[in-house]
């Protein structure tokens, strides 16, 4: 195998899927850097970025911005993964803006800033690497934020695209099922659901959009079983403790909706009250 091919390996999204796939990488990255005639600059680069893709997974504050700390040096670097640091960093960006908003606003950085930064480095992927799923599937994210039909629209448009482009890649799945989730096709969004329940995905908004659906089916004891998983999953994500609220409520579990919605008060600070105002 070459060195090429192992470069390759590492940067597919099959690879960079799981904690274990992602941890065997890393350690083939590390000992390729350590090899006196490693001269191969996109080897750490390439590393840093799965380093990201890891913190990212995590769903937790620190972990958000360590992943944007490692991908920014790299988004003007031109060479065989720049598109990818790119679509990443975007990626990192949108989840501290939706997830994080009081984190920003501690780093006195406005929503909007942080927001328009990632879509400009989500476009700027998707000219460099048009083939790259994860540009096209974080323009859609992106899209979804705007909350209007002819966004959904073209948010629809945009997940088709990256799964074209690769079929196995989940963030762009989940972002089609939000999409019909969204648009009212709440049968195609269950299928997509199911879909990568049976890969195994275990992102907690896939929990969190199962919960709805079952919410609005009227099956409030799974959707509160789903919505508790996806709190399990990413404790400081404040919108989904303000999910778990709403479907507590609905559910009679007056005590646990407190709970949550004070857990939300406290990782969201006034954010709490304007995502409430938007529901």
């Amino acid at each position: 195998t070459t060195l090429s091919e192992i470069m390759h390996l590492a940067a597919a999204y099959k690879m960079r899927r799981s904690k274990k796939t992602r941890k065997q990488v890393l350690g083939l990255l590390d000992e390729i850097i350590e090899l006196p005639e490693n001269d191969r600059p996109e080897v750490p680069i390439l590393r840093d970025i799965l380093l990201a893709e890891a913190h990212l997974h995590e769903f937790r504050e620190l972990q958000s911005w360590n992943a944007a700390a490692l991908l920014l040096p790299h988004v003007d670097t031109p060479g065989p993964h720049q598109a990818l640091a790119q679509a990443t960093l975007a990626r990192a960006l949108t989840q501290l803006a939706i997830h994080f908003p009081k984190s920003l606003n501690q780093h006195k950085t406005p929503i909007e800033s942080c927001l328009e930064q990632a879509f400009y480095l989500a476009e700027a992927a998707a000219l460099t690497n048009h083939e790259l799923a994860d540009s096209h599937a974080a323009l859609g994210r992106l899209l979804l934020i705007h909350g209007t039909t002819e966004a959904y629209k073209d948010a629809e448009v945009l997940f088709q695209l990256a799964l074209k482009h690769n079929p196995e890649f989940d963030p762009a799945r989940l972002g089609l099922a939000n999409c019909f989730y969204l648009q009212g096709k709440e049968a195609q969004s269950l299928t997509e659901v199911e879909l990568l329940l049976r890969k195994g995905a275990t992102f907690p908004g896939l929990w969190v959009l199962r919960s709805q659906l079952k919410a609005d089916a009227g099956d409030l004891k799974t959707a509160l079983r789903d919505i508790e998983r996806a709190t399990q999953l990413a404790p400081e994500a404040g919108l989904y403790h303000l999910d778990a609220a709403k479907i507590a409520t609905a559910s009679g579990q007056l005590q646990q909706a407190e709970s949550h919605r004070q857990k939300a008060q406290q990782l969201l600070g006034k954010y709490s009250t304007f995502a409430q105002a938007d529901s």
